[in-house]
């Protein structure tokens, strides 16, 4: 039989408690190991929903809090250290965690593709994980966006004259932003400040490049 705790709160406080099954009066599954005492009177099964311990869907799908006329949500969280994208469904009164569903990768639009992520003269595609331009920690390409980075102390700020931003590495031929690139940028007040032919323009007090 596998081990599996789960928290119960009782009041302002909680206590831990595993093991088999039998239901509460209001129907929820009480779970606890053999030999031990039921929940305690009033106590109540941590739930999970959008906003509320998504992960606990991952272990535990049907510990859904109560829910009403919701659509489907895909929410990002962590687990096992790792970033991960939870999908949950409102069935039943009840938040469900199913497996894809609105997770599911739609299909990619050829006439819109997502932006490349370019960090330290290095291209990554969307999805890959880049590596933070800012730190030694990990984070992922997300439609040219560097995002959801491990939270590693350990940070390397940018040099003096420069601060953390973003800048259009490569335009489409729409003037959509095809590539981000992700770096220490030069500040500035105006355009004259801005000598690199690669950051020429002074945007939001950083030299930039931008499309159009």
């Amino acid at each position: 039989m596998t081990k599996r705790f789960l928290r119960w709160a009782v009041g302002i406080g909680s206590v831990v408690l595993a093991g088999g099954c039998t239901p509460g009066d209001d129907g929820t599954v009480w779970k606890w190991w053999p030999n031990q005492e039921p929940p305690p009177p009033g106590a109540t099964l941590a739930c999970f929903s959008p906003s509320q311990s998504p992960a606990l869907s991952l272990d535990e799908p049907n510990a859904g809090c109560p829910c009403s006329g919701s659509a489907g949500v895909c929410v990002r969280t962590e687990y096992d250290g790792r970033p991960w994208d939870v999908a949950l469904v409102c069935e039943g009164g009840r938040w469900q965690g199913v497996e894809d569903g609105p997770c599911a990768p739609s299909l990619p639009n050829p006439a819109n593709p997502p932006a490349t992520c370019l960090v330290e003269g290095q291209r990554y595609a969307d999805g890959e994980r880049v590596p933070d331009p800012y730190s030694c920690n990990t984070c992922f390409c997300e439609d040219g966006q560097v995002s959801v980075c491990t939270e590693i102390g350990c940070a390397d700020p940018c040099p003096t004259g420069t601060t953390p931003g973003t800048s259009c590495a490569e335009c489409g031929p729409t003037d959509a932003c095809e590539s981000v690139e992700t770096t220490c940028l030069r500040s500035c007040s105006s355009n004259g400040d801005c000598t690199d032919p690669a950051h020429s323009l002074c945007l939001g007090g950083q030299c930039r490049n931008a499309c159009g």
